[in-house]
């Protein structure tokens, strides 16, 4: 029951990508992202400070942005990052981490307290 009135009541947002001709027909990028997404928000039921919840989710979106797609059915999307798929110009070298550790071999470990 709970299914069938979902979908009643969200039926017209199912159709969407009828009204833009550019638009694709799946929705394989969002159910990647509510994949990475919801094992995070479970983690985020132990956060005590509202402060320390808004950091961390911002975290996570800076660092979706940038994340590459593996397994989309799309090609043209594996190895891409969402901001790539935007036009998004990105310099080769946009994560300073990644600088370090590609060109200077450098690498860190956490201290084991």
């Amino acid at each position: 029951m709970k299914a069938y009135r979902s979908l009643a009541h969200n039926f017209k947002y199912t159709l969407t990508h009828f009204d833009h001709e550019g638009m694709r027909r799946d929705n394989n990028l969002l159910e990647c992202f509510n994949g990475c997404i919801k094992p995070r928000l479970r983690l985020m039921k132990n956060f005590k400070k509202k402060e320390n919840l808004d950091r961390y989710l911002k975290l996570f979106f800076l660092e979706f942005r940038f994340q590459a797609l593996k397994e989309s059915r799309f090609r043209e999307r594996n190895g891409n990052c969402p901001l790539q798929l935007a036009d998004v110009y990105l310099p080769k070298y946009y994560n300073f981490l990644t600088l370090l550790r590609t060109q200077f071999n450098l690498t860190y470990q956490l201290k084991k307290s």
